[in-house]
């Protein structure tokens, strides 16, 4: 299985696992996305995995002659990441006598109206600019 990002990157994954979880206040929808450390160090997961690379992410599954491919949007909040085992980053402990190692990163769901504030933030961003570069121009 394998993860793109909006930027056309691809990393190998071990897995990915769904689950609510509450981040700051909200009931999120969350995707755990498991790694190799061998093929993925943590530092090229920290830098795959960031708001505007998760915009659209592309879970990519060859199974023989059937490959299947699911976008998921708007997991844009970082909400851990680490490496150790792979028992650990499921449930946050240690079950499996034999742990398989891996890094993890844990991406939860934006809500709507934290995606339209921003979109209006940068409406504002932008009028304030035209705003600013018309007082620049004119004779005082």
């Amino acid at each position: 299985m394998t993860v793109t990002f909006q930027d056309g990157t691809s990393l190998p994954l071990l897995g990915v696992h769904g689950r609510p979880v509450n981040y700051e206040g909200v009931q999120r929808d969350s995707l755990l996305f498991l790694m190799d450390p061998e093929r993925v160090p943590i530092q090229a997961a920290m830098k795959a995995f960031t708001p505007g690379n998760c915009q659209a992410v592309t879970l990519a599954a060859e199974d023989g002659a059937h490959p299947e491919a699911f976008v998921h949007e708007n997991y844009t909040i970082r909400v851990e990441v680490g490496q150790g085992s792979r028992d650990y980053a499921l449930s946050g402990s240690v079950s499996e006598p034999e742990q398989v190692p891996a890094v993890y990163v844990r991406m939860a769901r934006s809500t709507l109206a934290e995606r339209t504030m921003l979109s209006q933030q940068e409406v504002l961003d932008c009028l304030l600019a035209a705003a600013l570069e018309g007082e620049v121009g004119q004779d005082v």
